[in-house]
């Protein structure tokens, strides 16, 4: 059986301790990141800081849609074809 890989504390958080040993499973719970993304960060590193588990930032870029003349050619981008 595969052992679970665990990783050393170097974070900041309050809710976690300083130099513990914790699962990609239990940070995510406590952190609310997903444990794709956890796994995606973290690599082959054994240890993990504040940048490792901080939130997804996501922007929405669309739509920006400033004047009249972009939301009318928007909606007409948005018709099907046939």
């Amino acid at each position: 059986m595969k052992t679970i890989n665990t990783y050393v504390n170097r974070s900041n958080n309050s809710r976690m301790i300083e130099g513990a040993r914790y699962s990609l499973k239990e940070i995510s719970i406590i952190c609310e990141v997903s444990c794709g993304c956890l796994h995606n960060r973290f690599g082959f590193k054994s240890e993990f800081n504040d940048n490792d588990i901080r939130k997804v930032k996501t922007i929405s870029v669309w739509p920006i849609l400033e004047t009249k003349s972009e939301i009318i050619s928007a909606s007409w981008l948005k018709r099907k074809l046939i």
